[in-house]
């Protein structure tokens, strides 16, 4: 790694804990969709893993299916590029969802389909109507421009068309094109969870939590942010200063007072240095906040941690200010 000044480092590992606050629960969803990409590209070798996209597509879906929980909601899983119905929409039962996803890999065509994911949004608008509130429409896509409807105009019209239903992904984007245009889409509502495929298949725990956003496991989820301002681990160290033990106490007292409640810790840096060490230092900071409630007394098991780098800014990296509220940790509850 190149050489990094002292006060560079000085900079890029600042945290701090301006105060706690745990943002509402969302409300559990009541209908879903899977909505899963068929156009000719799925059928492409995935980021040189050897393997095609719509198969690990299938991988995923198998596993994601397993871990929803409870069944009292309305599902269905279509396809789009083309549009199919593998699973109409009723009352969700796992294992006829699985029989479905079992067959989506061997039904697959590679033909020269190529329409957008704004054409199948556009398309079972209709059955998405008729949905209970509030729901999740979950795809799963390369981001492939396509022929047909503008994937962000259609996403923009099922917003202002679907109230309370929120869209989601999970990406096997190759180029840096294809995921730009996923990300345009999750971008348009807050409510929106966007996942690489890659992440997913190399952590269960990395589908636990995107189930646990998605569907609202045990009910929702509770949030307190440690944010960042003028309180410093010391210069290339992950030792908790004594200010940040505070937040982390919050934390530490809920988790005791529950033992059914479990923690996801995010970790995020800002913008600045080279990428592989901001992931890294995202890392490290998670994971000692995790030491430090393993230490006091909290199993390991009941704790998920990741990295993000500089991901998921929570504000301007281009000013002083802002740079210092995107180096933070952030916690995510569930059972």
């Amino acid at each position: 790694m190149k050489k990094i000044t002292t006060a560079f480092l000085f900079a890029l590992l600042t945290l701090s804990l301006v105060g706690t606050a745990f943002a509402a629960a969302p409300s559990k969803i009541k209908s879903f969709d899977l909505l899963v990409d068929y156009s000719m590209s799925m059928g492409w070798n995935y980021k040189n893993t050897g393997t095609d996209r719509i198969v690990l597509a299938q991988e995923l879906l198998e596993k994601i299916n397993a871990r929803i929980p409870g069944e009292n909601y309305t599902a269905g899983l279509h396809t789009f590029a083309p549009m199919t119905t593998a699973v109409d929409f009723g009352s969700y039962n796992r294992g006829n969802m699985q029989n479905a996803i079992d067959e989506l890999s061997g039904n697959f065509v590679r033909d020269a389909s190529k329409l957008s994911q704004g054409s199948g949004l556009d398309f079972f608008a209709h059955n998405y109507s008729d949905l209970s509130r509030p729901g999740a429409i979950v795809s799963f896509t390369d981001g492939d421009y396509g022929a047909g409807r503008n994937s962000i105009n259609e996403a923009q019209i099922f917003y202002q068309t679907q109230p309370n239903m929120c869209l989601h992904f999970v990406s096997f984007a190759n180029t840096e094109k294809e995921q730009a245009l996923i990300d345009a889409m999750a971008a348009l509502n807050p409510c929106s969870v966007s996942v690489k495929a890659e992440d997913l298949l190399a952590s269960d725990a990395a589908i636990d939590s995107f189930v646990e956003q998605v569907w609202g496991a045990g009910g929702g989820h509770s949030r307190v942010v440690m944010s960042a301002n003028d309180v410093h681990f010391a210069f290339d160290s992950n030792v908790i200063h004594e200010s940040q033990k505070r937040v982390a106490n919050v934390v530490l007292r809920d988790l005791a007072d529950d033992s059914d409640l479990k923690v996801r810790i995010d970790g995020y840096t800002c913008n600045i240095g080279p990428a592989d060490y901001n992931q890294d230092l995202s890392v490290r900071r998670a994971n000692a906040v995790k030491n430090y409630l393993v230490d006091n007394g909290i199993s390991a098991s009941r704790i998920v941690t990741k990295g993000h780098g500089p991901e998921n800014p929570v504000a301007d990296n281009n000013t002083r200010d802002g740079r210092a509220q995107n180096r933070r940790v952030e916690f995510t509850f569930f059972k």
